[in-house]
């Protein structure tokens, strides 16, 4: 399954996908297999939550129960890391959930997440951000400048196409 290319909505059937399946006995050997499912854990449990959490989010809370919510939530991110550890990537071995946070804080800022959409930012992240920092050395020494640089690079460049 290639995630970057699927809304929100494939996403969502994916992991009930994946939920249905860790019920099977098939599935359940996989899962063991890929050490997703042991003794100590089983998927199920912050699929399920994590589930929940999507469908909660896009549900009319008040400010004061999403509030309440952060502690739950922190408690979800545990357990997503400790079942879908990153190991790939840039070896920087953090998973990709820091937004689950900002998302609750942008609820209390600004409302309910229906009227949320952060297509133009993520967009912006990726050309400002991803774009340049790729096409670095990603030396620890010089990566911050090697990425100010190549930003520099691209404003001046669509500067001039102007």
């Amino acid at each position: 399954m290639e995630s970057t290319k699927q809304g929100a909505v494939e996403n969502i059937g994916n992991l009930l996908a994946l939920l249905c399946i860790s019920f099977t006995v098939q599935g359940k050997d996989l899962m063991t297999r890929s050490k997703l499912n042991n003794d100590e854990k089983d998927i199920a449990t912050p699929l399920i939550a994590l589930l929940a959490y999507i469908g909660w989010l896009h549900s009319t809370n008040p400010k004061v129960e999403v509030e309440n919510a952060m502690p739950a939530v922190y408690d979800l991110i545990r357990d997503m890391k400790a079942f879908f550890d990153r190991n790939d990537g840039n070896g920087w071995d953090l998973p990709k959930i820091h937004g689950m946070i900002q998302m609750l804080e942008c609820i209390v800022y600004f409302g309910s997440a229906k009227n949320q959409y952060g297509g133009p930012g993520e967009q912006s992240h990726k050309k400002y951000l991803k774009d340049p920092s790729n096409r670095s050395r990603r030396q620890p020494a010089s990566f911050l400048t090697e990425v100010a640089t190549r930003i520099e690079e691209n404003v001046v460049i669509e500067a001039s196409m102007e």
